[in-house]
């Protein structure tokens, strides 16, 4: 599975890559690849659709981890 898209931080848009992507319930889960680098997700689904989950990034030679909270939308 790769399914190609972009998400919006800060008012600035970036590709994304998604490599696996979940739901299950409402539980989240699933991982890919932007211009960060390789990261993981987890999270979860509200009320309005919305998706709400941890975003870390994976980094090759660090056991630094980046972890950024950010709210996407799903648009049809």
């Amino acid at each position: 599975m790769n399914i190609k898209g972009w998400y919006e931080y800060k008012g600035k848009k970036d590709e994304m890559t998604w490599e696996s992507f979940a739901i299950s319930g409402s539980k989240i889960s699933g991982g890919g690849s932007d211009s960060v680098g390789k990261f993981t997700i987890s999270g979860s689904v509200d009320g309005k659709g919305r998706l709400l989950f941890d975003k870390v990034y994976m980094a090759a030679r660090t056991i630094q981890v980046l972890i950024t909270q950010l709210r996407y939308l799903l648009l049809n």
